[in-house]
């Protein structure tokens, strides 16, 4: 009588907490009432831009022989996209026989098979999965994976790694588990960088490292050390490099404890092999040392430096950086603080506090890069240790605007270390500016405390870099400071040049 009368069988309810917030045509096909699913049709007819819904619902409420009802009513008439979402929300709710019958009737090309096997994680958890449920989440892997779906292609459906994400929360591990079991190689890049999902777990914190997921959960320490025993079970390495030579030994060194660090060392099977781990470096000539001293992790760096393994606490890179160096430079959620302290406890072990690089580098533009409020009574200590105030140093760049390749979407993966520091990969594409002093670098980046330590010690305000700017000049630049530091600060910083007898016009 309502069908008579008009009702529409494709209408959607107007209010979102109905129980059945689809058509009545996606209720008869949730609950697999094909009879009536069948009357309904006959009003409708095969406008199939309507009906997308059905066929999605009955992949997540329905039993395959209504799939296949639907199926058959339409041939191919079926949008790939429409089945395609039919596959990822039957993969999302783990409905095993359904993604089964679904991938014997349908055609799947790669993308759709890797978008479906992202679903299978579950995105939240309040509580322990079942035994069941657990069960549930590793059989749409295999029957996934089986199909031809790649693990290490997610990354264009998902923030980071599909095996990342299942190692980095516990109630995820049956998923990782299930994941190599089926094939999954844990050595697959899975970046435009070379790296791989250990690169990603070595990390111990997201926030220490550029462009992991905010959304992201904890890690608990024990579920962390049981994905990478997981990992080694199926041979991952820990020495694999990517494109920059930074292996997941490298990043464990710049953000865990000694004692994760440890645990990846026992997984090489001979002295020899870990002897060698330890003095490994990346393409720039980075040491573990570097990675630790710019993580500030002090255990790690004791370690490194003890008797055990002997690294020189002076070893340069290719660009003559040393690990001295390495902890001064800004990390931008290391506290100044702990970096300070990690540059002391060097020293104590004689590293050289007045190392100049090639490029005229010293600690003191390396204290000058960021504000804080933490460098002074650091400056004074290196001032009396013999770093030079005025000494001029190149700095490869020309502003923080510029579309800088690592913030890219195309070539996203782990970053580590000083932002500021990777202007001095490639001065022939951002140009370089040099004759900079530890003053005009404080100027540049807003450190009002280190400014003022340095003119204490009597740094020149009216030095000119090679851009004819004055430390007051780059100061004022706006340029600067849009995204770098609170926009009061310039004027401060001007008023604190200008007083001390700089100029704020260029040369």
């Amino acid at each position: 009588m309502l069908l008579k009368a008009g009702a529409g069988p494709v209408l959607e309810p107007d209010l979102l907490f109905e129980k059945y917030n689809t058509t009545p045509l996606g209720v008869a096909a949730r609950l697999g009432n094909m009879k009536l699913f069948l009357k309904l049709w006959q009003h409708v007819g095969f406008e199939i831009s309507q009906l997308d819904g059905c066929l999605i619902d009955t992949a997540v409420y329905g039993q395959p022989s209504a799939i296949g009802v639907l199926l058959d009513l339409c041939r191919e008439n079926w949008p790939m996209k429409t089945k395609g979402l039919a596959l990822n929300r039957a993969a999302e709710n783990w409905k095993v026989d359904n993604i089964r019958f679904l991938l014997s009737r349908c055609f799947f090309d790669e993308d759709m098979l890797d978008s479906a096997l992202t679903q299978v994680p579950p995105k939240v958890c309040v509580r322990d999965p079942t035994e069941s449920e657990l069960s549930a989440q590793s059989q749409p892997i295999k029957l996934l994976m089986t199909a031809g779906s790649d693990p290490s292609a997610s990354l264009r459906y998902l923030s980071r790694p599909l095996l990342t994400q299942a190692a980095a929360h516990k109630h995820l591990h049956e998923c990782l588990e299930a994941l190599l079991d089926n094939g999954a190689d844990p050595n697959a890049v899975v970046n435009p960088q070379g790296q791989t999902a250990l690169h990603y777990l070595a990390v111990k914190e997201q926030k220490e490292v550029q462009y992991w997921p905010k959304e992201a959960l904890a890690r608990p320490e024990e579920a962390r050390e049981a994905a990478f025993r997981t990992f080694f079970r199926f041979n991952a390495s820990i020495l694999q490099q990517d494109v920059f030579g930074n292996t997941p030994f490298h990043f464990a060194a710049f953000t865990s404890d000694l004692k994760a660090l440890q645990l990846m060392l026992s997984n090489l099977p001979t002295e020899l092999e870990r002897k060698a781990a330890l003095m490994l470096r990346n393409h720039q000539g980075e040491s573990l040392l570097h990675f630790s001293s710019s993580g500030a992790q002090i255990d790690i760096v004791e370690y490194l430096l003890s008797q055990e393994v002997g690294i020189s606490v002076d070893e340069v890179t290719l660009r003559t950086w040393t690990p001295f160096l390495s902890a001064l430079a800004p990390v931008s959620t290391t506290l100044r603080l702990v970096k300070i302290k990690t540059a002391q406890l060097l020293v104590d072990h004689d590293a050289n506090p007045t190392v100049i690089t090639h490029g005229g580098w010293t600690a003191l533009h390396c204290l000058a890069l960021k504000h804080d409020r933490n460098e002074d009574a650091f400056i004074d200590t290196l001032v009396s240790d013999g770093v030079l105030v005025d000494s001029r140093a190149r700095f490869a760049s020309d502003g923080f605007d510029l579309d800088l390749p690592w913030r890219r979407r195309d070539i996203r993966g782990i970053s580590y270390g000083c932002s500021e520091l990777r202007y001095l990969e490639d001065p022939k594409l951002w140009g370089r500016v040099s004759d900079l002093t530890p003053l005009h670098v404080a100027a540049r980046t807003g450190a009002l405390t280190a400014a003022r330590a340095l003119l204490k010690h009597g740094a020149d305000p009216t030095a000119i870099d090679s851009g004819g700017n004055s430390p007051a000049k780059l100061a004022g630049d706006s340029k600067y400071h849009r995204c770098a530091h609170p926009i009061e600060n310039r004027d401060k910083m001007i008023s604190l040049l200008t007083e001390a007898g700089g100029s704020y016009q260029a040369v």
